[in-house]
């Protein structure tokens, strides 16, 4: 049995599981409904079963329906000897299917309303041995009827066109098996390509762009070739959820990952199995928003354990980056000592500098300051040249200048990283799930010197 998977990026992992007796195999997955059907528009795939989840629904419910429409009569025409099967937890979405087939018998849904849905289950579904009459499971007709079928090319040239316009971004999708990703060695200087390991703590005051900045060095960083862990020390908000949602959707398919960060601090050697595999040589370790910010097992995050998890992964990873607000890193002020190079974002905004020279100071006293301001380095987020204070644009000079002269606290000028210039893009890129390095070569170029000037 051939499958064609729209479960958003959870693919690989549901690909691996799928395949492993040999009675399925996955053709292709994509990450959502939109990025399939213009995927198959241009692209001859031969299937046998498309299976939708809840995670390839990846827009609204005005463009699910839009693209369940184009999908109709692209399985009437073009493909009819497919069957499209929908698993979903919910209602609203198994109504919204039902009315948008309109009881066409290429298409299924199948209402479940188990938390985590077992992998029997699937396999059953896209075999055709489950129960179509059981409660929990709507077939739309009972036999498909052929079908006349139009030329791939005719179908394409009226279609195209109209889904462009309605197709909405939703996390890249993966690169097909013949695309190449440069190695670390074909882009880093010589004297950085090798047995490399370092743990990079990225920082700031609250929206200063930690998250965001994380997201991307991780990523530029393991499309170089390097091995990276991302740890989200942000226990209030976990903002990596956001930036990426595979975190969220594996925990879906295996609630038992909602605690990764706190069984990786348990019991470090066990990181394999307690985290997020993004892409061949990205992890995350995070906490699940299920998880409440009040539970006590929040305890057991603390410096000692901290410093062990850090300890341990440097061994087995090329970096080791954590996304670490300056609250979180002052009440874990031990961590100093661990880290090879500090990630200072702000803003290059009076707002910002002001903010942040606060922050430091009233979270790390005067020996911890020495550590933090040797090992630091600014990155400018959200960079707008044109702005300026007392008739001077704030450059990156400019502003580390004015930072290390509102007090004592950064007594002397602080280098800059680099810097990220403003992009309406930025704040999208957790609704998108596109990260602005993977999308574009200036920011490519922008998140690159940050990086080399961080290692």
């Amino acid at each position: 049995m051939k499958v064609y998977l729209v479960v958003g990026s959870s693919g690989e992992s549901l690909q691996q599981v799928l395949e492993k007796d040999g009675s399925i195999e996955v053709v292709y997955w994509a990450n959502s409904i939109e990025d399939a059907f213009m995927h198959l528009l241009s692209n001859d795939v031969d299937f046998d079963v498309l299976l939708l989840m809840d995670q390839g629904i990846g827009a609204s419910i005005e463009s699910f329906v839009k693209t369940l429409s184009d999908f109709k009569e692209l399985v009437d025409n073009v493909l009819p000897q497919i069957q499209f099967k929908f698993i979903t937890k919910e209602p609203q979405y198994s109504d919204v299917f039902k009315r948008a087939v309109s009881q066409n018998p290429h298409f299924q849904v199948h209402l479940v309303d188990k938390v985590k849905i077992p992998v029997s289950f699937l396999k059953e579904i896209c075999l055709g041995k489950k129960n179509t009459t059981l409660e929990n499971t709507v077939l739309l007709s009972e036999q498909a009827q052929p079908q006349k079928r139009k030329s791939w090319l005719s179908f394409k040239k009226t279609s195209i066109s109209s889904v462009r316009t309605s197709q909405s971004e939703s996390e890249g999708h993966l690169p097909m098996k013949h695309e190449r990703v440069k190695s670390a060695q074909e882009i880093l200087p010589a004297s950085l390509s090798g047995n490399l390991n370092r743990v990079i703590a990225v920082t700031g005051h609250r929206s200063s762009g930690i998250t965001g900045t994380v997201s991307n060095l991780a990523t530029e960083a393991s499309l170089r070739g390097f091995t990276v862990i991302v740890l989200d020390l942000d226990l209030i908000y976990r903002g990596i959820n956001l930036y990426f949602s595979k975190f969220g959707e594996e925990v879906d398919l295996n609630p038992e990952l909602a605690c990764s960060l706190i069984k990786c601090l348990l019991k470090p050697d066990s990181y394999s199995m307690n985290t997020c595999l993004i892409n061949d040589n990205l992890y995350v370790s995070s906490l699940a928003y299920s998880v409440d910010r009040h539970d006590k097992i929040l305890e057991h995050v603390n410096p000692k354990r901290l410093i062990a998890l850090v300890s341990v992964l440097k061994t087995k990873f090329n970096l080791v980056m954590l996304d670490i607000p300056l609250e979180i890193l002052g009440q874990n002020k031990e961590l100093l000592l661990h880290v090879d190079s500090i990630g200072l974002c702000l803003n290059n905004s009076l707002y910002s500098i002001l903010n942040t020279e606060r922050t430091v100071h009233g979270v790390l006293d005067k020996d911890d300051l020495l550590l933090f301001k040797m090992k630091s380095k600014l990155i400018l987020t959200k960079y707008v040249d044109t702005i300026t204070h007392q008739g001077k644009a704030l450059l990156p000079e400019v502003t580390s200048k004015i930072l290390s002269s509102v007090s004592d606290t950064f007594d002397n000028c602080l280098a800059c990283a680099g810097i990220v210039p403003f992009s309406k893009d930025f704040d999208q890129q957790i609704d998108t799930g596109r990260k602005l390095c993977s999308v574009s070569q200036d920011y490519r170029t922008c998140y690159a010197g940050i990086l080399n000037n961080l290692l």
